[in-house]
C-alpha cells in the first residue's frame, strides 16, 4: 500500500514540474518542500457562475464542500440522473468536473483543487474509470492526502463489477452491483456524508438547513437525535405528500425500521416524523417514520390522528413485532400481514372472575386485501427479502425441551406439535416466511394461554395479538376516508413457549426487510394513487 502511494506521489511530482517548467503555477503540497524547484503563486479560481444551491462554497472553510465525484464520461449520465439529485436533495454540496472546473484551467490544476476543497472524494468505479489514468490519478492524490484512511478522504461506489487494486479493495465500499441492495447501498453513502458533515460543525445557510438530517449512527438509538429548530421543517409543508406513514411502537421495532428507511431529514408538526425518499422506477416515494410514546391503543390512536393532521400520509404502516399462536403455517421470525383484525379492548369483568369481550371484527382496506390476497403470486418481485443479509444476522436457536413450555397440557401439545414441526431434527433450516391472517388486538400483553383460547372462541382464525392495531384502525376510518393500514407484524413469541430472548430482535428485522422490499416494488402504487 505504502509503496503504491509513494508512486503516486512520485508521478505527482513529475507532473507538477512539468507544469512548472512550462509556467503554469502549481500548489505546493507538504511532500514537495524537499524538492528544489522554482515556487510560483498559485492562481486562485474563478468564481463558479450561480451554482446549485447544494454546491454553494463557503470561503472561510478550507473543506468547502462535502464531496468531490470522480467518475468516467462513460457513466456520466448515471452520476447526473440518479447520484447528483440525491445528492442535491440531502443538502450535501459536492464539486463536479462538468460545472465546478474552471473553463481555461489546466485539468490537474482543476482536479487538485477538488480534492482540497472537498471533504471526501467519491470515486465511481467501473472498468472504464480503472482504466482511466486521469481518473486514477484523481484516486491516487485523495488517498495520498489520507493515507492510513483515518480521514475516510477516498469513498469507493462501486457501479459495475470490477477487478479493483489493493490500495482501493481494502476500503470499505459502497456496492452498487446488486440491483437489490441499490436503493440500501445509496442510504447508506447519503447518511455517511451527511454524518461527516454534522461531525466536522460546518453551519449550513438558513435555505438549506431543514433539508439535512442529523444522525449519530447508521441505525440511531433514538427517535430524533439532537437538532438545532432550523433542521426541523414544518410538517404543513409535506402534508398531502407522504406516500407512507410507518409506525412503530418499541425502540428496537423503531431502530428496524430505521435501518431500512434512515431519516434523511426531520419534518415537525403535532409530533416529529422522520422523512425518507427512494426511488423506484423513475418515481420517488416519500416515508414518514413515527416512534409512539407508550403501548397501546389511546396512543396508537392519538398518533395516527396527529399524523393525519399533519402529514395525511396515503397509507399507514404499522411494522412490529406480536405474538404467535401454535400454527404448521408460520411460526417463530416468520411475518403476518393482517387482512382483518378483531379488537379485544371493550371487555366487561362478571361476578365469580368471568370476562365478557365486546369483541369486534374488521377486514382491512378492501383494495389493501385484494392485494395481499396476491402475495403468494409475488415472491419473484419480492425475492431476497428474507435473507439473511437483508435482515442482518442467523435465526437464533429454539430449545424444545419441556421446562420451555407453559400452560394446560392440551395448549402445551398444540405449541410443542408446532415447533416440532418447524425445528424438529426432521426439518428443515429455511429463511423466514410472510402469511396473510387474521389480528387479534387489546389493550394488554398476551402471554397467557388461557386468555388466548377465550379470544380464539371468538375469533377462531387469529393468527397473532398485539396491542396497537385497533387504535390506527379507528383514526383511521374517516366519515369521508379510509386510510388503508399495512400491518406487518413479525413473530417474536408463540404463546405458550419461553423462547430465546433474541427473537425479539430478529422478528423486529424480518418485519422491517418486509416491508422494505414491499414499498419498494412498487406493488402499492394504484392504492397509493401512483
Amino acid at each position: 500500500m505504502q509503496l503504491e502511494i509513494d508512486e503516486a506521489r512520485a508521478q505527482i511530482a513529475k507532473i507538477k514540474a512539468y507544469l512548472r517548467q512550462n509556467s503554469i503555477a502549481v500548489d505546493d503540497a507538504p511532500e514537495d518542500e524537499d524538492r528544489n524547484v522554482a515556487e510560483l503563486p498559485a492562481p486562485q479560481l474563478p468564481t463558479r457562475p450561480d451554482p446549485l444551491p447544494a454546491a454553494q462554497v463557503s470561503a472561510d472553510q478550507s473543506a468547502s464542500a462535502d464531496v468531490f465525484v470522480s467518475y468516467h464520461p462513460a457513466d456520466k449520465a448515471w452520476v447526473r440522473g440518479e447520484l447528483l439529485p440525491r445528492l442535491d436533495r440531502a443538502g450535501l454540496r459536492y464539486i463536479v468536473d462538468f460545472r465546478d472546473f474552471a473553463i481555461g484551467a489546466p485539468k490537474i490544476i482543476n482536479i487538485e483543487n477538488a480534492v482540497e476543497r472537498s471533504r471526501h472524494t467519491l470515486i465511481v468505479l467501473t472498468p472504464d474509470w480503472l482504466a482511466s489514468d486521469w481518473n486514477s490519478f484523481q484516486g491516487l492524490l485523495a488517498q495520498s492526502t489520507d493515507p492510513s484512511s483515518v480521514e475516510h478522504k477516498l469513498l469507493p461506489l462501486i457501479l459495475k463489477p470490477a477487478r479493483l487494486p489493493a490500495r482501493i479493495a481494502y476500503l470499505e465500499a459502497i456496492d452498487l452491483t446488486d440491483p437489490s441492495e441499490q436503493a440500501f447501498q445509496i442510504d447508506r453513502l447519503i447518511q455517511s456524508l451527511v454524518r461527516s458533515r454534522n461531525d466536522s460543525g460546518i453551519k449550513l445557510p438558513a435555505e438549506q438547513a431543514t433539508a439535512v438530517p442529523t444522525v449519530t449512527s447508521e441505525i440511531p438509538n433514538k427517535p430524533v437525535s439532537k437538532r438545532t429548530s432550523q433542521e426541523l421543517g414544518a410538517a404543513t409543508t409535506l402534508k398531502g405528500q407522504v406516500d407512507f406513514g410507518i409506525i412503530s411502537i418499541r425502540e428496537d421495532e423503531y431502530d428496524a425500521v430505521l435501518r431500512r428507511f434512515p431519516p434523511q431529514r426531520f419534518s415537525e408538526g403535532e409530533r416529529v416524523y422522520g422523512i425518507h425518499e427512494f426511488q423506484h422506477e423513475s418515481k420517488t416515494y416519500r416515508v414518514a417514520t413515527l416512534r409512539l410514546i407508550r403501548q397501546g391503543h389511546n396512543e396508537a390512536q392519538d398518533a395516527t390522528r396527529d399524523m393525519i393532521a399533519d402529514l395525511d400520509p396515503k397509507m399507514f404502516v404499522l411494522v412490529g413485532i406480536a405474538g404467535g399462536v401454535p400454527a404448521q403455517e408460520f411460526t417463530l421470525g416468520d411475518v403476518v400481514v393482517a387482512t382483518s383484525l378483531t379488537d379485544f379492548s371493550v371487555q366487561a369483568a362478571i361476578e365469580g372472575g368471568n370476562t365478557q369481550y365486546g369483541a369486534v371484527g374488521a377486514g382491512m382496506h378492501r383494495q389493501l386485501q385484494t392485494y395481499l390476497a396476491q402475495l403468494p403470486a409475488l415472491t419473484g418481485i419480492l425475492r431476497g427479502w428474507n435473507t439473511k443479509q437483508k435482515i442482518g444476522f442467523p435465526r437464533p436457536p429454539v430449545d424444545i425441551e419441556d421446562k420451555n413450555f407453559y400452560g394446560d397440557e392440551g395448549w402445551q401439545n398444540r405449541v410443542r406439535k408446532s415447533l416440532q414441526h418447524h425445528f424438529g431434527a426432521t426439518s428443515k433450516a429455511r429463511n423466514p416466511t410472510v402469511v396473510t391472517g387474521s389480528i387479534a388486538t387489546g389493550n394488554q400483553l398476551v402471554k397467557d394461554t388461557q386468555l388466548l383460547a377465550d379470544w380464539q372462541q371468538f375469533a377462531r382464525q387469529t393468527q397473532a395479538v398485539e396491542m396497537e392495531l385497533g387504535g390506527v384502525y379507528q383514526a383511521a376510518r374517516r366519515n369521508n376516508r379510509e386510510y388503508p393500514i399495512l400491518a406487518v407484524r413479525g413473530i417474536s413469541d408463540i404463546v405458550g413457549f419461553r423462547r430465546d430472548d433474541s427473537w425479539t430482535a430478529y422478528a423486529c428485522h424480518s418485519a422491517a426487510a418486509f416491508t422494505q422490499a414491499l414499498l419498494r416494488s412498487g406493488v402499492l402504487d394504484r392504492i397509493i394513487g401512483r
